[in-house]
């Protein structure tokens, strides 16, 4: 489940835009929030974070910036259920412009700011992985989100749940559509998974897994096929 320190949620890779189309008519959701959002990752030029399955990303949300470190990601049952260690802030204007400059190391600003306990071991860990090497802008690319609040059942009860219904740009113009959900705290995340499967199955949508979207952005930039 998703708290300070922790990140867990689903990602199903879907075909296009038409499949997104039919999983929001199919949720019964009235109303959508749609952001866009520009994506940039920061790693040594060797690619020491990534090599090691760590993620550092600021994120523009229209006019709102996001500082994010990640960890590695632990397996589940459900292919498509990921968990990881995660701290983000939200920043300001300023301090978005000079991370992107380079003016400033992103993995500094986070670990200067006030963490929670579960959260300090992943920053911890990154900032001795780096040592002295230092961070440069790796790349970015961008996405549009339309966020769906959606009713589901989930163990009996009737479940507001947030839908992620993403379009991503990645670098050479590749573009790919997916569903992000992440779990509540108070969520059992087996129940939900069998909801948003049934939800698909309504929708008349197949989903696959598939790697994270920094996994994807870094694969891009060397050039693989994604």
């Amino acid at each position: 489940m998703t708290g300070k320190g922790k990140e867990t949620e689903f990602k199903f890779r879907v075909d296009n835009q038409g499949d997104l189309d039919a999983v929001a008519k199919a949720s019964s959701a009235t109303g959508a929030q749609a952001v866009h959002q520009e994506n940039h990752f920061f790693d040594t030029k060797e690619r020491l974070l990534d090599k090691n399955k760590y993620v550092l990303r600021l994120r523009q949300e229209d006019s709102t910036f996001f500082l994010t470190a990640k960890g590695p990601s632990s397996s589940h049952q459900h292919g498509a259920l990921t968990a990881k260690a995660e701290t983000e802030r939200e920043i300001n204007l300023a301090q978005a412009t000079t991370i992107r400059d380079g003016r400033q190391s992103a993995l500094k600003v986070l670990a200067e700011m006030p963490l929670e306990p579960d959260e300090k071991p992943l920053v911890d860990q990154m900032t001795k992985l780096l040592g002295a090497t230092p961070l440069v802008h790796a790349g970015s690319f961008s996405n549009d989100r339309s966020r769906l609040t959606v009713p589901l059942q989930v163990g009996g009860q009737n479940v507001p749940v947030i839908l992620e219904l993403d379009r991503t740009t990645f670098p050479g113009a590749v573009v790919h559509y997916e569903i992000e959900v992440e779990v509540p705290s108070t969520v059992d995340a087996d129940g939900l998974g069998q909801a948003l499967t049934a939800l698909f199955e309504r929708a008349q949508v197949k989903t696959r897994n598939g790697p994270g979207k920094a996994k994807r952005f870094f694969a891009a930039m060397r050039g693989e096929k994604i």
